[in-house]
């Protein structure tokens, strides 16, 4: 079968004798000359000329072929010869790997026919492609020859909502100063110690949601992805779950709460005027809450946290939490003997409040906040001292300072050149707390391995383990799975400080005075007249001020 050219074309007029026609079957496009009369002086061009006439022009022409046949044709000698093909315009559709997507290519043709919207809607329905066709975007990309565009989706499946624990504690009853993105302190509304009572409710779990299933082109369901169901931790103490609400915590005991990671934790109270020779020192279960003094040379213990009204001298502080003191921490300097000073010791896990420090040893697990100044002391935080507040300038004068992240004061250095050491470096006790982590989460693996070694002989062997011990083995892998991820929550968080604390730094909001040591890391600069404020910091393993 021959499509001929004045089919196509019947105002065009063609070289005397010359037919150009399409072959249907081979899509082969054929010149066919037979002398009738005069032969025309054509060329190439005109030749070309006359496959644009008949309708051919978008045919894959074959030059050689082209330039045999104008020759033969100015000769007068008669031919039949392929001068090229009529190539039908192509596409696919590829479908990704999780069969949510389906895209269109298209690869246009040259003189044969066009890729049409039916065609790609039949091999998308070949492909078992079920989700609905965009034709709008089938039609560009015909007739832009798209490439790799979009035509059908599914519906990825949504991951569910991780459980959440939310506090009902009041906040306003927040006793600790908080620390904002900049680092500052603030100090102005400390407000009462919390105290909640038998029966209060102190936490609110909400579940992890199942999430929504998705679907492939295909139709196929893709299923939920339901949130990480995390149950309260196994850390609580003095508090109980509501027996009609498993997701309610509430409080067992009238104490001091403490938010954990998962749970609450509320630890009895022990408040006293004054811890003198009447009372004894001072070692508690729980928080210490003094509203008088401390007599000089008394020594306070609580698992939880410490709270003094008013200053202290002379005193040993030693908390498993926080230490709020209303006044100052000052050890005693013997005027007699310019070699003795009885310093004051603070030691916490948390954060140490103080109004101000005078010759005072203080330790802290995360941060220092001296709202005034601090004089002649060694003062040592994993995370942060700061000194100084919106409403005061903060001075650090002599001693020693350390923060594994950052130190900050308005004024560093003292007027009288006293040496003043402020250190700023990864902190020993963010690694010491590493290390107990890493004891704690052997310690919970041999507790595992125990449980897990006994309910494989169950498994195995039924007659050597009674039903009872297959009960307990059960509820303490339970337990110590738990514990685990509350472990690992605790890495993780902590591993996140210590990176922080690569970038620590040191900063003046006022001045730095003639005199002062600053350390970052290795490196050791010394302040050589006083200068404007500014920061000290590590760039490219040089320490730099800016």
């Amino acid at each position: 079968m021959q499509n001929q050219m004045a089919a196509h074309t019947p105002n065009y007029k063609a070289p005397n004798g010359l037919s150009i026609y399409l072959n249907d079957e081979s899509h082969t496009l054929i010149a066919s000359f037979a002398p009738e009369g005069i032969v025309e002086m054509i060329n190439v061009d005109d030749f070309k000329r006359s496959i644009d006439g008949a309708g051919f022009g978008e045919c894959d022409l074959n030059e050689v072929a082209i330039l045999e046949a104008t020759s033969k044709y100015i000769a007068g000698e008669s031919f039949e010869i392929a001068i090229g093909d009529a190539v039908d315009g192509e596409f696919f559709i590829q479908i990704d790997d999780d069969h949510l997507n389906a895209f269109l290519t298209c690869i246009p043709g040259h003189g044969g026919s066009a890729v049409t919207p039916e065609s790609v809607v039949e091999e998308a329905r070949n492909k078992i492609i079920s989700a609905e066709l965009d034709m709008e975007a089938i039609e560009r990309a015909i007739n832009e020859n798209g490439d790799h565009a979009l035509i059908a989706h599914g519906r990825q499946p949504e991951v569910g909502h991780d459980s959440e624990f939310k506090s009902l504690l009041p906040e306003a009853k927040e006793h600790v100063p908080q620390v904002d993105e900049d680092g500052i302190a603030n100090f102005r509304d400390l407000g009462e110690i919390l105290i909640v009572h038998t029966g209060d409710p102190v936490m609110r779990r909400v579940p992890a949601t199942l999430g929504e299933p998705g679907i492939t082109i295909s139709g196929q369901p893709i299923p939920a992805m339901p949130g990480r169901d995390d149950p309260y931790s196994v850390k609580l103490e003095g508090v109980e779950i509501d027996p009609e609400d498993p997701d309610l915590l509430k409080s067992k005991i009238d104490g001091c709460p403490t938010l954990l990671e998962n749970g609450v934790r509320v630890e009895p109270v022990y408040t006293i005027r004054n811890v003198d020779l009447h009372s004894g020192n001072i070692d508690f279960l729980g928080t210490v809450i003094v509203t008088g003094g401390i007599l000089s040379g008394m020594t306070v213990k609580a698992d939880g946290d410490i709270h003094v009204k008013g200053s202290v001298v002379g005193v040993v502080l030693i908390a498993g939490g926080d230490v709020v003191v209303g006044g100052g921490i000052i050890g005693h300097d013997d005027k007699t003997n310019k070699e003795h000073v009885d310093h004051a010791r603070v030691e916490c896990n948390g954060t140490c409040t103080a109004n101000f420090t005078q010759n005072a040893r203080i330790t802290a697990g995360k941060n220092i906040l001296i709202r005034d100044f601090t004089m002649m002391s060694k003062l040592v935080a994993a995370e942060q001292v700061i000194v100084g507040d919106e409403t005061h300038t903060g001075q650090i004068i002599g001693g020693f300072t350390t923060a594994g992240v950052l130190v900050q004061s308005g004024i560093i250095g003292a007027p009288t050149r006293s040496r003043t050491v402020v250190i700023a470096k990864t902190s020993d006790l963010l690694f010491a707390r590493m290390a107990a982590i890493s004891e704690a989460m052997d310690a919970a693996k041999v507790k595992l391995s125990k449980f897990v070694r006994l309910l494989d002989l169950a498994a195995n062997r039924p007659d050597r383990v009674s039903e009872k011990d297959i009960k307990l083995a059960e509820s303490g892998r339970a337990e110590v799975d738990v514990e685990i991820a509350n472990i690992k929550l605790d890495e993780a968080e902590l591993k996140k400080e210590i990176v922080i604390s690569r970038g620590a730094h040191i900063t003046a909001k006022k001045k730095f005075l003639e005199g002062v040591e600053v350390k970052i890391g290795p490196k050791v600069a010394k302040v050589i007249r006083d200068t404007e404020r500014g920061t000290y910091r590590m760039k490219n393993d040089e320490l730099i001020y800016e």
